[in-house]
Protein backbone atom coordinates (compact mmCIF):
# COMPACT_ATOMS: atom_id res chain seq x y z
CA UNK A 1 0.00 0.00 0.00
CA UNK A 2 1.08 3.48 0.41
CA UNK A 3 2.33 3.97 3.59
CA UNK A 4 2.51 8.07 4.03
CA UNK A 5 5.29 7.52 6.28
CA UNK A 6 7.28 5.71 3.72
CA UNK A 7 6.22 8.00 0.93
CA UNK A 8 7.50 10.66 2.92
CA UNK A 9 10.69 9.29 2.97
CA UNK A 10 11.51 8.75 -0.31
CA UNK A 11 10.13 11.53 -1.15
CA UNK A 12 13.14 13.31 1.42
CA UNK A 13 15.22 11.34 -0.73
CA UNK A 14 14.33 12.55 -4.21
CA UNK A 15 14.13 16.32 -2.95
CA UNK A 16 17.78 15.56 -2.50
CA UNK A 17 18.42 13.86 -5.33
CA UNK A 18 16.84 17.21 -7.09
CA UNK A 19 19.12 19.90 -5.25
CA UNK A 20 22.45 17.48 -6.41
CA UNK A 21 21.56 17.44 -9.85
CA UNK A 22 18.54 20.22 -10.84
CA UNK A 23 18.74 19.97 -14.39
CA UNK A 24 17.52 15.31 -14.09
CA UNK A 25 14.28 15.62 -15.18
CA UNK A 26 14.02 11.79 -14.37
CA UNK A 27 14.46 13.23 -11.15
CA UNK A 28 11.66 15.90 -11.08
CA UNK A 29 9.49 13.14 -12.73
CA UNK A 30 10.08 10.61 -9.81
CA UNK A 31 9.20 14.07 -7.34
CA UNK A 32 5.98 14.45 -9.26
CA UNK A 33 5.45 10.47 -8.81
CA UNK A 34 5.97 10.58 -4.94
CA UNK A 35 4.03 13.66 -4.70
CA UNK A 36 0.89 11.36 -6.38
CA UNK A 37 1.03 9.06 -4.21
CA UNK A 38 0.52 11.52 -1.55
CA UNK A 39 -2.28 12.61 -2.96
CA UNK A 40 -1.06 16.29 -3.50
CA UNK A 41 -1.85 16.69 -7.19
CA UNK A 42 -1.22 19.99 -7.43
CA UNK A 43 2.11 19.59 -6.31
CA UNK A 44 2.87 16.61 -8.81
CA UNK A 45 1.48 18.48 -11.78
CA UNK A 46 4.18 21.65 -10.84
CA UNK A 47 6.68 18.80 -10.64
CA UNK A 48 5.85 17.07 -13.54
CA UNK A 49 5.36 20.85 -15.41
CA UNK A 50 9.40 21.27 -14.53
CA UNK A 51 10.16 18.46 -15.71
CA UNK A 52 8.67 19.05 -19.00
CA UNK A 53 10.19 22.56 -19.06
CA UNK A 54 13.80 20.38 -18.41
CA UNK A 55 13.16 17.84 -21.05
CA UNK A 56 10.21 18.58 -23.59
CA UNK A 57 10.60 15.24 -24.74
CA UNK A 58 9.82 13.00 -21.67
CA UNK A 59 7.01 11.29 -21.97
CA UNK A 60 6.66 10.43 -17.73
CA UNK A 61 6.35 14.13 -17.52
CA UNK A 62 3.84 14.57 -19.68
CA UNK A 63 1.87 11.65 -18.91
CA UNK A 64 2.15 12.28 -15.03
CA UNK A 65 0.56 15.69 -15.82
CA UNK A 66 -2.16 14.24 -17.65
CA UNK A 67 -2.93 11.65 -14.95
CA UNK A 68 -3.20 14.56 -12.49
CA UNK A 69 -5.53 16.45 -14.46
CA UNK A 70 -7.65 13.63 -14.39
CA UNK A 71 -7.54 12.96 -10.25
CA UNK A 72 -8.33 16.35 -9.70
CA UNK A 73 -11.23 15.72 -12.51
CA UNK A 74 -10.22 17.78 -15.52
CA UNK A 75 -10.86 14.97 -17.69
CA UNK A 76 -12.03 17.08 -20.95
CA UNK A 77 -8.34 18.74 -20.80
CA UNK A 78 -6.36 15.26 -20.12
CA UNK A 79 -8.57 13.73 -23.21
CA UNK A 80 -7.36 16.89 -25.32
CA UNK A 81 -3.44 16.26 -24.21
CA UNK A 82 -3.55 12.28 -24.27
CA UNK A 83 -5.10 12.86 -28.05
CA UNK A 84 -2.25 14.93 -28.79
CA UNK A 85 0.27 12.69 -27.01
CA UNK A 86 -1.08 9.69 -28.99
CA UNK A 87 -0.50 10.62 -32.32
CA UNK A 88 2.75 12.15 -31.58
CA UNK A 89 3.62 8.05 -30.06
CA UNK A 90 2.05 6.54 -32.83
CA UNK A 91 5.00 6.21 -34.64
CA UNK A 92 6.44 4.94 -31.57
CA UNK A 93 3.69 2.33 -30.63
CA UNK A 94 1.85 2.05 -27.59
CA UNK A 95 3.67 2.09 -23.95
CA UNK A 96 2.13 0.20 -20.50
CA UNK A 97 1.59 3.94 -18.43
CA UNK A 98 0.13 5.63 -22.40
CA UNK A 99 -2.49 2.29 -22.32
CA UNK A 100 -3.02 3.09 -18.36
CA UNK A 101 -3.89 6.66 -18.84
CA UNK A 102 -6.14 6.26 -21.80
CA UNK A 103 -8.25 3.71 -19.81
CA UNK A 104 -8.76 5.78 -16.72
CA UNK A 105 -9.95 8.64 -19.49
CA UNK A 106 -12.35 6.06 -21.33
CA UNK A 107 -14.06 5.17 -18.13
CA UNK A 108 -14.06 8.24 -16.03
CA UNK A 109 -15.11 10.62 -19.01
CA UNK A 110 -16.56 8.65 -21.61
CA UNK A 111 -17.95 5.91 -19.72
CA UNK A 112 -16.83 3.21 -22.12
CA UNK A 113 -16.03 0.58 -19.68
CA UNK A 114 -15.69 -2.29 -22.68
CA UNK A 115 -12.67 0.33 -24.04
CA UNK A 116 -11.00 0.95 -20.74
CA UNK A 117 -10.95 -2.37 -20.18
CA UNK A 118 -9.57 -3.06 -23.67
CA UNK A 119 -6.31 -0.73 -22.99
CA UNK A 120 -6.16 -2.09 -19.50
CA UNK A 121 -5.51 -5.48 -20.97
CA UNK A 122 -3.22 -3.80 -23.45
CA UNK A 123 -1.63 -1.77 -20.41
CA UNK A 124 -0.87 -5.36 -18.77
CA UNK A 125 0.62 -7.07 -21.75
CA UNK A 126 2.81 -4.40 -22.47
CA UNK A 127 4.06 -4.06 -18.69
CA UNK A 128 4.74 -8.00 -18.67
CA UNK A 129 6.39 -7.54 -21.73
CA UNK A 130 8.96 -4.92 -20.67
CA UNK A 131 9.21 -7.06 -17.15
CA UNK A 132 10.47 -9.96 -19.47
CA UNK A 133 13.00 -7.73 -21.86
CA UNK A 134 14.58 -7.07 -18.52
Amino acid sequence: GRNAAVVKLTLALIERACKLAPAEAAYVVERGYQYTLLGDYAAAAAAYREAHTLDEANMDALLGQIRCQIETGALREAASQLEFIAEIQAALGMTAELALVSALVEARLRGDKPRAVAYLDQALELHMTELKAH
